[in-house]
C-alpha cells in the first residue's frame, strides 16, 4: 500500500469513529429529575460556604493559634540570647585584658613581653 492509501484509510477511520459517536448523541436518554434537586442542591451549597466561614474563623484543633505564638517566641528567645551573649563578650574582651595586664605587673614584665600575652587571647 502506498503513502497516499494510508492516510485515506486512516481518514476513513477517522469519519467513521467521528459519526458513531455522533449517533450515540441521538440515542441519548433523557434522564427523570427530581423537581426540587435545585432546591436540594442549593441549600448544601449554602450550608457548606456557611461551614467554610465558620472554620475560617475558628480553627479545628489549637494547633493553628499555637504556631505562630511559638514561632513568635522562639524569636525572642533567640533575640534575648544573642543579646546576652554580645555582652558576655565584650566583658570578656576586657576581662582578658584586665588580667593580662595584672599579670604583666606581678612578673614585672616588659611592654615587649605584655604584648606577647595580649596576642595569644583565648577565645
Amino acid at each position: 500500500m502506498n503513502q497516499k492509501g494510508k492516510k485515506m484509510n486512516r481518514k476513513n477511520k477517522i469519519e467513521n469513529e467521528v459519526k458513531k459517536t455522533l449517533s450515540l448523541l441521538d440515542e441519548k436518554e433523557f434522564l427523570e429529575h427530581n423537581e426540587h434537586f435545585y432546591t436540594v442542591l442549593q441549600a448544601k451549597i449554602n450550608r457548606l460556604e456557611d461551614e467554610k466561614k465558620v472554620a475560617v474563623l475558628k480553627p479545628k484543633n489549637s494547633v493553628g493559634i499555637l504556631r505562630p505564638a511559638f514561632l513568635s517566641l522562639m524569636f525572642v528567645a533567640n533575640l534575648v540570647t544573642f543579646f546576652f551573649v554580645a555582652q558576655n563578650s565584650e566583658s570578656q574582651d576586657t576581662e582578658t585584658e584586665n588580667l593580662s595586664g595584672l599579670f604583666a605587673q606581678e612578673y614585672s614584665l616588659t611592654n615587649e613581653n605584655t604584648d606577647i600575652l595580649n596576642s595569644f587571647q583565648v577565645e
